[in-house]
């Protein structure tokens, strides 16, 4: 952080000097910016999409901790586990995953959710490869969060309640690479189901 102390005369590191030691400063963040190139040279960062349809595992989860999200759409908190999004109010937002699918053909889509009574009928559509299913959140679950009753100290993680899968269908999925996309076409109420995670299950050659 930039941050210099003299570590024989005050170990505590209560007084900041960098002002004092102007040169040493400067000298040690150049050290730092050389390493940091130096380190980096030749890697590269592509995006790696999730693997869908592995040959010795048909069943694939896509956490809504790795997924890419728009407009008003949210985590319940900034810590990825237990983790949720929320506040999907909009039907102009969207959830999407990059994905690769190594096993062509149909599989069983399933929606861990939690939806209000007043917020029933939202219609999802899951889409990839130019394949689409539609299907209305017709069953409310919507149980209480969970923890902060075990708790001695107010968390910073996020608390937890238990999830339901929805079955949203059968969907096709050819063997390429893209965004795996959920949307909500029409919502209701005031808002989508909360999403936890979306289970992708293969269960037909093409």
């Amino acid at each position: 952080q930039g941050r210099l102390y003299d570590m024989r005369a005050d170990q505590a590191q209560r007084e900041e000097v960098s002002t004092r030691f102007p040169g040493i400063r400067q000298q040690l963040k150049d050290a730092v910016e050389r390493w940091k190139t130096e380190q980096q040279v030749g890697i590269q960062r592509p995006k790696r999409p999730f693997t869908v349809g592995d040959r010795d595992h048909h069943q694939t989860l896509l956490p809504v901790r790795d997924a890419q999200t728009t407009g008003k759409i949210s985590r319940s908190n900034r810590f990825p586990n237990d983790a949720y999004l929320t506040g999907w109010t909009q039907a102009s937002d969207l959830i999407q995953w990059p994905v690769e699918v190594r096993h062509e053909g149909l599989y069983e889509v399933r929606l861990w959710y939690t939806c209000a009574p007043e917020n029933l009928n939202s219609l999802l559509e899951l889409s990839f490869g130019g394949e689409k299913i539609r299907a209305r959140v017709d069953e409310a679950w919507n149980p209480a969060l969970q923890g902060a009753e075990q708790d001695r100290v107010p968390r910073q993680e996020s608390l937890i309640k238990p999830f339901k899968p929805f079955p949203m269908g059968y969907l096709y999925l050819h063997k390429t690479s893209g965004d795996l996309r959920l949307k909500a076409l029409d919502i209701p109420g005031s808002s989508a189901p909360d999403i936890r995670l979306l289970e992708l299950k293969y269960v037909q050659n093409p």
